[in-house]
């Protein structure tokens, strides 16, 4: 990208930019200013930290991440971070783009969410390019519903809410019955990372299969890739808690029949392990297996010392998993909604 980039400007309101305020691609030197936005936001709505500089750090590494073409950061005249703007790859490349806002708390109202919405999106218009012929492209965004500031600017600027997700929790000092495992089926950890390179490596093999019990749900077109192995694997190894083995693979011979792969934390809430995926093949349904991987996990959680856990969960699941995570002695404590807005109707 050239030094030119007055056309791609964050067009901030003129009062603002009168009396000082100005916008630039976010830099890792602007990491710690950043937590601190992100943190005074999540404070705000849902009572607790959602970002620590472990996971924005990550975020900004990501290799998929241009920062010059992909961030803005907003200051104030104190030149003081005060809000933050990124358009994110969806796994599946330019078919779909993720929005990230977040303006501090005592600097709303001001019209800089609507700028930075307006960027992102001009932004992702240009990243896209001209999709082939039938290709949908979307922007898209997640806010939680207590949000509701957010919710309201998105859908001024012409998103609508196409699916809610809650997140389901369970005290893990309950007694949690052992697994029923099916005949044939046995449970191992995965092997191989960059820290277990002995036994193999199946990371491929694990992305194959989520694309398979996976591919009926919601929305869900992965590219089964090895641009898409990367930009998941990133996503899913550098977040907090990760650790090989607490993800757990549901094998039957040498054929993965279902995955839990869950972490040892959740940012913001203490104490409490987090199953990230849980799905079993279409091949290996309605026997038993998901309830069983989740016992599995609950239960190795437990021993690990952790005192709840918990999961995200499509609340219009087809494959019935809030039934089965209700069954599981889980119960839903919040609710995120999707936000989406079109920007290429596949015509």
């Amino acid at each position: 990208m050239s030094d030119e980039v007055n056309v791609m400007d964050v067009a901030l309101p003129d009062d603002l930019r009168v009396v000082g305020y100005r916008t630039r691609p976010a830099t890792m030197d602007d990491l710690d200013e950043l937590v601190a936005v992100h943190q005074a936001v999540s404070l705000d709505v849902v009572g607790h930290i959602e970002d620590t500089a472990e996971t924005l750090r990550a975020d900004l590494e990501r290799p998929s991440l241009d920062l010059r073409a992909d961030t803005r950061v907003v200051l104030a005249p104190d030149k003081r971070i005060v809000g933050y703007g990124e358009m994110g790859y969806g796994l599946n490349g330019a078919v779909e783009f993720w929005t990230w806002v977040r303006v501090r708390p005592d600097h709303r109202g001001k019209g800089i969410a609507e700028a930075l919405y307006r960027w992102i999106e001009r932004r992702a218009r240009e990243a896209a390019g001209t999709p082939p012929p039938g290709e949908r492209v979307y922007l898209q965004a997640v806010r939680d519903v207590r949000d509701t500031g957010a919710r309201a600017i998105l859908r001024a600027e012409g998103y609508e809410a196409v699916r809610g997700f809650w997140r389901m929790d369970i005290d893990l000092e309950d007694e949690i019955p052992a697994p029923a495992w099916p005949e044939g089926i046995a449970v191992r950890t995965m092997r191989g990372s960059e820290r277990d390179s002995e036994r193999g490596d199946e990371r491929r093999a694990i992305y194959s299969a989520l694309n398979d019990a996976f591919a009926d749900h919601w929305e869900h077109h992965w590219a089964d890739s090895d641009e898409g192995f990367e930009r998941w694997w990133h996503l899913m190894r550098y977040r907090p808690g990760f650790d090989p083995g607490l993800w757990f693979l549901a094998v039957d011979g040498e054929e993965i029949a279902g995955m839990s792969l869950c972490y040892s934390e959740r940012t913001g809430i203490p104490d409490t392990g987090w199953v990230s995926i849980l799905g079993v093949r279409r091949a290996w349904r309605r026997r038993g297996i998901a309830l069983a991987l989740l016992r599995h996990s609950f239960r190795v959680m437990r021993e690990r010392g952790l005192a709840h856990a918990g999961l995200g969960v499509d609340s219009e699941s087809e494959t019935g998993a809030t039934q089965l995570y209700e069954k599981a002695g889980m119960h839903a404590v919040s609710e995120t909604l999707a936000l989406r807005k079109e920007l290429w109707a596949g015509t």
